[in-house]
């Protein structure tokens, strides 16, 4: 095995949600694309100049390959992620060539759809940001999701490595009976209290990766 170290609105008429979100979403595109601010994204960063891909525009398009999540309103029932951090990504992912937009459909709802080999040619830029985010537990579950989709034996070895990393640190916790144990809490020093709150983060990460481990070994 390899080693990977709402917008807030009245809920009454979901018809009328959906429109607005989905109106409010294309003017918000509309108006990126013509000031140039979408087809030229800024570039800067270890990761975009490599031409990775991050984990939210990864698993956007492993939820648009497969059907699960076409359209903006979906995606964000999907991932829980607000219009702010998927329009970008959207509108991203179209500027490289990976997601194509379709004629507006009803309620001018927007769908996207990606090419069929897109996932396929993606495969490194998958690992290699895998990789560079295994620290970040959300980024993991993301990346889990997107790999659960397009490689499912993948996904199982990914969340595997990512709850070994936190076992590793919270070994660091061992006493001198060999137990892991949380720090004492010293109400004088502010790094204990950060101490304190990492251990009960890996812990809560570990258990979260664990389980998705081996929710995910159940459908291979």
């Amino acid at each position: 095995m390899r080693s990977w170290l709402c917008i807030h609105a009245s809920l009454t008429n979901p018809h009328y949600l959906s429109y607005d979100i989905s109106v409010d979403i294309l003017r918000h595109l509309d108006r990126g694309v013509k000031r140039g601010r979408f087809l030229k994204p800024n570039l800067s960063g270890t990761a975009k100049e490599a031409g990775k891909l991050t984990p939210t525009e990864l698993l956007i398009l492993a939820l648009i390959s497969h059907g699960h999540a076409p359209t903006l309103y979906a995606l964000q029932k999907e991932t829980l992620l607000s219009a702010g951090a998927l329009v970008p990504a959207l509108a991203k992912l179209t500027a490289k060539g990976l997601l194509h937009a379709e004629p507006l459909g009803p309620r001018k709802r927007q769908r996207f759809r990606i090419a069929k080999d897109v996932m396929e040619k993606n495969t490194e830029k998958w690992k290699s940001s895998a990789q560079d985010h295994i620290a970040d537990c959300d980024a993991v579950l993301k990346l889990c999701k997107a790999a659960e989709i397009f490689d499912l034996p993948e996904a199982v070895e990914y969340a595997h490595s990512a709850a070994e990393l936190r076992a590793a640190e919270l070994r660091k916790y061992t006493n001198q009976k060999g137990h892991i144990e949380a720090p004492e809490v010293d109400p004088l020093s502010y790094r204990s209290y950060r101490d304190v709150a990492r251990f009960y983060q890996l812990q809560a990460e570990e258990h979260t990766l664990r389980a998705v481990e081996e929710a995910l070994k159940k459908e291979l």
